[in-house]
């Protein structure tokens, strides 16, 4: 949901960068709405890194949770490593101005998350429960293309037409070792993430498409107020 408010930002900064009157267009416009969604991605790209996300990388952690003679939950992580959140990539972006179109697609080639080890032991009201949990996910090509168009009025002000949107991932690749009490839930695991899930979204294209639509012309919708817009640009500039 991150990335859908992320677009959605960066369609906003476009919107109110449009012309105050529609006679008013000069050909460096184009460039200049282009110029500041990158400017855009730049601090959003600077702010994942600050906070740590991008590479995220955990060498050891230790959870014990007691409470004599009813639970005792002991939970370790080794060698943990996110990386890929910051790599944001822009295969296309251009704005028409005659039309008043945004066209955009924007990506993250590869998210990678790695596991060397961890494991969970727990006694709960007299209950044993185990689990072990290692292994690697790659996930290619998170994508969001699509076009947004708008109204421009001297008096009604900047108002959406119409947002068109295509969410998309390249492949999933799942090597998970889990096993909990005892039985290997490994090949369940690496089925849902390697075949179901890839399978559910082409199923439910359209669905999420229209989910993408729906949700990111109703946050634009709020946006374009200029109070909230406002607040929005001083947020993303404070990082």
């Amino acid at each position: 949901m991150k990335f859908v408010v992320f677009a959605c930002a960066l369609l906003v900064a476009s919107a109110i960068a449009l012309p105050q009157k529609t006679n008013e267009v000069e050909p460096k416009e184009p460039r200049l709405i282009t110029n500041s969604i990158r400017n855009i991605i730049r601090q959003v790209r600077n702010a994942i890194r600050a906070n740590g996300l991008d590479p995220l990388i955990i060498d050891s952690y230790e959870f014990e949770y007691n409470v004599p003679f009813l639970v005792d939950v002991r939970l370790f992580l080794n060698n943990f490593s996110f990386t890929g959140a910051s790599n944001i990539v822009i295969r296309q972006l251009d704005y028409w101005v005659f039309w008043h179109r945004l066209r955009f697609n924007i990506e993250l080639p590869r998210l990678m998350l790695v596991v060397e080890n961890s494991g969970l032991k727990a006694n709960v009201f007299g209950e044993k429960y185990n689990g072990d949990l290692r292994g690697s996910l790659a996930i290619n090509g998170i994508g969001l293309s699509g076009e947004v168009r708008v109204n421009f009025g001297i008096f009604s002000g900047i108002s959406i037409r119409s947002v068109v949107t295509k969410f998309r991932i390249g492949r999933i690749t799942s090597n998970v070792n889990l096993t909990l009490m005892e039985e290997d839930l490994s090949a369940n695991v690496n089925k849902l993430f390697n075949e179901d899930i890839p399978y559910i979204l082409k199923t439910y294209e359209a669905q999420i498409n229209k989910f993408f639509n729906d949700t990111i012309r109703a946050i634009l919708d709020g946006v374009l107020k200029p109070s909230y817009f406002s607040g929005l640009l001083n947020e993303i500039e404070s990082y």
